[in-house]
């Protein structure tokens, strides 16, 4: 397919002299204060090392607790249970009824967890229980307040597996504890076993695309991952001396980790070793996907028919039910069992399993199994299509596991359909993956598992996409080393096992073009069960600099070579444009409809099939109340097959309405349609809207930052945009892109400034009329992509007919504001910069991403971040406890509204300051939380406070 190029490209340049002011446009780089603060990643641990979470505790030792889990306390463990009685740690009965034996963990940090957090155990009622004894269990809140979690009055007498989720919201901190408390009315020294406690365990469940071979570097004797299983006597033996290349396995015998025979070598014939996995939330799924859990079973050679094995899984009822019964004998070799889990009394949200290991207990029994190879993942079905014309800025979850490439449709050159997905240096975040100038693997883009197991060559099984790279700058520089890396998973038991099917360099590409590749697959090894396709980008990890763009994924059986596919697509969704604005305020944009007609729309289709089609297009714009307020269709006679062509829609729109909110959106949709009645295989490329906002601000920018704008090598310097009204208004602050720099400037100054005149071009700049300036501003870069920051000003200013607005530095950086390179009319006529004391006129194509707000401030919209660093939030509150006054290292304190607020959410009283001082009310003791508002910025903040008087 031949794709022309529409439109003149350029893209990002770094320009180095050393003498002059130079305007340059900046890549998209990473944001070096959110990396600085981004938490790192947990890590699986084999033993508990310096932290109590995951936290396990099984109670293998008879007499006290051990301290290293748990506080002080009465309690006697006994047989691997903790026994709760009515008394002391003296052998005294208590005396305060009914408040008996008290259990209480040390501290855990969950900080750090990415999955539900959960607490488990086994409760037990014991020998002296009576009618109305209890126990209940509290959980540690944020606040660090005990908050009831678990009652045994809801469960019969008995024992129990109880598993509990723990809110993220109240309950996810670096403080969280456990605390078990017994109550009992027979308060007699005979009373000694009221309930027993045992297998504690505080983590976090199992996530879908779970993996894992056990591959970790286990020490001796080691045990199996506390953050994924619970199995304190089974050992982690090695793979490979046990013809298991993949990893490691989990060995279940009749010994415990001491290497002791159980039940003390009696001969007898019972349960052994058991290991269980931690919990899975199937419910998160949705009804009818294919959620498949499955692992690997080897038995030893020596095992006789008895030394079985027993699979069970947790269903909703809370019951164990058996799904795998083997003998000892019954199977030979290592061999995967997979079992699809959403269905059932399965579908649940805690959903576990469990293995037990059943044989004689006796010292020269050698029986044993390998356990290995679990995994819980998501299956979707050939045929696999993705042309990203569905999804927006990320790719979708149903298909894909990664989401670091940025899905859009604004960077590429002609592509074939809406959207594809870009692989560049850049995370999920807009981040660059190094700050270091070095050459590695980017972006990465995984599917999920697809079953292509009984497949054979003869089933014509073939994967096909495009792909484009993106040169860099104006003279479009290949950098040889980029390159774009297609890979098939080659073993369904090894989930890193990867084959290259394609690798191209960049020197190797055609300008502007996307190039179609096919792949036929005919190895034996990728038809397997657990087959994935992972697509990755090689170039610099220091931001937006190697882009390669991918669309139009098809993977399927019954293929033809090079095949069609009856789509007619579209590839572009221009905006109505309100002159050359792409937002206004609506009362402005009232005053003179007349001057902000649109340019014709330019609609860019392309026909994927073999076969030429006339084609319907059509073109409504709605109102925010969904009423039609104007159509447009027509008829493209033909399209020629395996082509694209362009339509043009001639027909100005003029926006009526009324506006009584603060804001009014009209949604401009664009459809196309092979003539007649005939269907098109793939509709989702057939539709797409953009909307028209009139809203609080002016903007030249359609709010998607291709790059960065500065001025380098020069101090005083400055830019501005012009802004024309059509009646008087006001500038109440202004939104500002800061693009996300690989330097870090955000300790750097700058000054915002609102003119009403600037002097004249290429003259000094001795006229300049100021209205407003708000100086020694820093930076402030947002965790979103092509997210704004907004700055309030400390006063409304009154324009009138035009004016500037923008900023001046003074000393010589880049400050790297946002730049739209898809700027209709090139260079921008209302754009200037300022150097050497003169302005002039820019000579960078594009639209830079300032805003002015006008008239009202109306907080922070979506996709628009609040200056958070404009005060100090790392300040302290002392004495904390408080009990009468309190001092805060805050300046300016008196200027700040401050307000007690309790742990309910509700406000108890307004305090004032006294210099940093501030005198607290007489409240009850307890977790308050105080929050501060900066009058200027309307930033608020908060501290927790303990008072107690």
């Amino acid at each position: 397919m031949k794709f022309k190029k529409l439109q003149s490209t350029f893209f990002l340049v770094l320009l180095a002299f050393t003498s002059l002011a130079q305007e340059v446009k900046l890549p998209l780089y990473g944001n070096p204060v959110l990396q600085a603060l981004q938490p790192a990643a947990s890590k699986p641990t084999l033993f508990k090392q310096g932290t109590n979470f995951p936290f396990q505790d099984f109670f293998e030792t008879n007499g006290k607790t051990n301290g290293l889990y748990w506080k002080n306390n009465s309690c006697d463990i006994a047989t691997n249970k903790v026994i709760f009685n009515a008394l002391d740690s003296n052998n005294l009965v208590y005396v305060n009824a009914p408040m008996c034996d008290e259990l209480i963990s040390n501290s855990m940090d969950l900080s750090a967890t990415t999955q539900t957090a959960f607490a488990s155990f086994t409760i037990s009622t014991g020998t002296t229980y009576t009618a109305g004894d209890s126990l209940i269990l509290f959980g540690r809140d944020i606040f660090g307040q005990w908050q009831e979690i678990w009652n045994s009055n809801a469960y019969p007498v008995g024992t129990h597996e109880v598993l509990i989720n723990l809110a993220k919201e109240t309950f996810v901190s670096n403080q969280f504890a456990l605390r078990f408390l017994s109550y009992s009315s027979n308060l007699l020294s005979s009373n000694t076993n009221i309930y027993t406690l045992s297998k504690v365990i505080v983590a976090q469940k199992w996530p879908l695309g779970f993996y894992d071979q056990m591959r970790l570097p286990h020490a001796l004797d080691s045990v199996p991952s506390w953050e994924y299983f619970a199995a304190p006597n089974v050992k982690i033996v090695d793979g490979f001396l046990n013809s298991y290349p993949w990893g490691n396995c989990a060995k279940l015998d009749v010994r415990n980790i001491k290497g002791v025979v159980y039940d003390n070598a009696s001969n007898q014939y019972g349960g052994a070793d058991t290991l269980y996995t931690y919990p899975f939330d199937v419910l998160s799924q949705d009804v009818g996907d294919s959620i498949y859990y499955s692992f690997a079973l080897s038995p030893n050679f020596q095992n006789s028919a008895s030394d079985s094995l027993l699979v069970e899984f947790k269903n909703n009822l809370g019951v164990w039910v058996k799904v795998l019964a083997l003998s000892g004998t019954s199977i030979n070799n290592l061999t995967t069992y997979t079992f699809p889990i959403n269905t059932g009394r399965f579908r649940f949200a805690n959903f576990q399993s469990r293995f037990v290991f059943k044989s004689t207990y006796s010292n020269s029994n050698k029986a044993h199994w390998l356990v290995s190879a679990f995994k819980v993942i998501k299956k979707v079905p050939l045929p696999f299509f993705d042309d990203f014309s569905n999804s927006r800025v990320q790719v979708s979850s149903e298909r894909w596991l990664d989401k670091n490439v940025f899905v859009n449709n604004d960077f590429p050159v002609n592509q074939p359909s809406l959207n594809v997905a870009t692989f560049d240096g850049l995370d999920a975040n807009g981040n660059a993956y190094s700050k270091f100038n070095i050459k590695s693997t980017c972006d990465i883009l995984t599917s999920r598992s697809i079953n292509l197991k009984g497949l054979t060559p003869a089933d014509s099984v073939i994967f096909s996409c495009y792909f484009q790279y993106e040169p860099q700058d104006l003279t479009n520089q290949v950098y040889p080393s980029d390159s774009l890396v297609i890979e098939f998973r080659n073993s369904a038991m090894d989930k890193d096992s990867f084959g290259i099917v394609m690798m191209i360099c960049a020197k190797d590409t055609f300008l502007n073009r996307f190039t179609y590749f096919e792949y036929v697959l005919t190895n034996p090894k990728f038809f397997h069960d657990d087959f994935q396709i992972r697509i990755r980008n090689r170039g610099s990890l220091t931001g937006n600099l190697n882009q390669w763009h991918v669309d139009y994924i098809r993977f399927n059986k019954g293929r033809k070579r090079r095949d069609a596919i009856k789509d007619l697509a579209l590839s572009n969704t221009p905006p109505v444009l309100l002159g050359m604005y792409t937002s206004m305020p609506w009362n402005q944009y009232e005053a003179n409809k007349g001057k902000y007609g649109n340019l014709s729309d330019k609609l860019r289709l392309v026909n994927h099939d073999n076969q030429p089609y006339a084609v319907d297009y059509f073109r409504s714009v709605l109102k925010s109340t969904g009423d039609t307020l104007d159509k447009f269709n027509n008829i493209l006679p033909s399209i020629a097959a395996l082509s694209d062509s362009s339509v043009n829609i001639n027909k100005p729109v003029v926006f009526t309405g009324t506006n009584t909110s603060d804001s009014i959106v009209f949604e401009t949709r664009y459809r196309v349609k092979i003539s007649g009645n005939q269907n098109d295989n793939v509709t989702g490329n057939d539709t797409f809207s953009v909307p028209t906002i009139f809203s609080n601000y002016f903007a030249y920018d359609d709010g998607t930052a291709e790059g960065g704008y500065g001025i380098k090598n020069k101090v005083n310097v400055g830019a501005c945009l012009k802004y024309t009204l059509e009646k008087p208004d006001s500038i109440v602050g202004v939104y500002v892109f800061f693009n996300q720099s690989e330097t870090d400037v955000s300790t750097q100054r700058f000054n915002l400034k609102v003119w009403k005149s600037i002097s004249p071009l290429f003259e000094q700049a001795t006229s300049d009329v100021v209205l407003y300036s708000q100086e020694v501003l820093k930076p402030i870069y947002t965790n979103k992509i092509n997210g704004f920051t907004a700055f309030k000003f400390s006063q409304s200013i009154a324009v009138s007919d035009s004016f500037l607005i923008g900023w001046d530095q003074t000393s010589a950086y880049v400050l790297n504001v946002g730049l739209d390179k898809n700027f209709r009319f090139n260079q921008n006529p209302n754009m200037f910069y300022k150097s050497d004391g003169r302005w002039y006129p820019t000579e960078i194509p594009g639209a830079l991403m300032i805003r002015p707000i006008m008239g009202k401030f109306l907080g922070v919209p979506t996709g628009i971040s609040e200056p958070t660093t404009l005060v100090r939030t790392d300040f302290s509150i002392y004495p904390n406890p408080a009990a009468h006054e309190l001092t805060v290292g805050l300046e300016d304190l008196e200027t700040y509204k401050i307000s007690l607020v309790d742990i309910a959410g509700q406000e108890i009283a307004t305090l004032h300051a006294t210099g940093n001082k501030i005198d607290l009310p007489t409240v009850a003791e307890g977790f308050y939380v105080l929050v501060f508002e900066n009058p200027k910025t309307e930033q608020k903040f908060a501290k927790k406070l303990i008072i107690r008087q």
